[in-house]
């Protein structure tokens, strides 16, 4: 068994509506969990996520959401691992459910990697020399975040889909990694009264009809680019 923690932190800073007041919506997260070898064939990682999602401008109960994953991955072999899962959250608009599949596979000549876990997370690339790649990376998310500020007594959902090609420099003997990227992003924020939920969905699928009524316009998806700066310890030198 193997002990997993880190913490997570997001701020984003955006006009919710045409002619209104910047927002600042941070989501903070603890995540706590392990990792457990359960044969040879077969091991699970399991991770408690609570964390507080808002404008941090009155912290109440309506801030404070907890989720957790489950995904238990088969390895057939030393490059190739099948993963399936569930992740599961609470939210300020009802509760989330997202079914999880995904692969991870490094090819013999170490040129070809990809690890997916979709439909959240996908990753991959391929060598075109010892220190410079391209490749492909999907995100996607789907939270809400309570918004208190001059007590509106509303929140925001965000539902994500970023999509992106890049080039990727390693320096150091790989332990840093530059990214360019270009991509397509269709992150939209919208928002509602406090009293509208639509209960239970899986990914963006409302179990029951979602009778909301939006407060604002639907953001426009657009081209985006970015740069990733990576660190990357190396935890297999022996020490004496």
């Amino acid at each position: 068994a193997v002990l997993l923690t880190g913490f997570t932190v997001e701020n984003t800073r955006l006009n919710l509506s045409p002619g209104s007041d910047r927002s600042s919506l941070t989501m903070t997260r603890l995540n706590l969990g392990m990792k457990y070898q359960h044969s040879e064939k077969w091991s699970g990682t399991y991770v408690f996520l609570p964390k507080i999602a808002s404008d941090f401008d009155n912290i109440g109960s309506n801030d404070f959401q907890f989720g957790g994953i489950a995904v238990l991955y088969y390895q057939d072999s030393e490059s190739y691992k099948i993963k399936f899962g569930m992740y599961a959250s609470s939210e300020n608009h009802g509760s989330t459910i997202t079914p999880l599949i995904g692969l991870w596979h490094r090819s013999k000549d170490n040129k070809f990697y990809i690890n997916a876990t979709l439909p959240i997370r996908m990753d991959a690339n391929y060598a075109l020399s010892k220190n410079f790649s391209v490749g492909s990376d999907l995100a996607t998310s789907i939270k809400s975040y309570n918004l208190s500020e001059l007590n509106s007594d509303k929140y925001v959902q965000e539902e994500s889909i970023r999509f992106a090609l890049y080039a990727a420099l390693g320096l150091m003997d790989n332990s840093i990694i530059l990214r360019g990227k270009v991509g397509f992003d269709t992150t939209d924020y919208g928002v509602f009264n406090s009293n509208q939920k639509v209960g239970a969905q899986v990914l963006t699928f409302p179990l029951s009809s979602d009778k909301r009524n939006r407060l604002n316009s639907e953001f426009d998806s657009s081209l985006y680019v970015g740069f990733d700066a990576i660190y990357r310890f190396d935890l297999t030198k022996e020490t004496k």
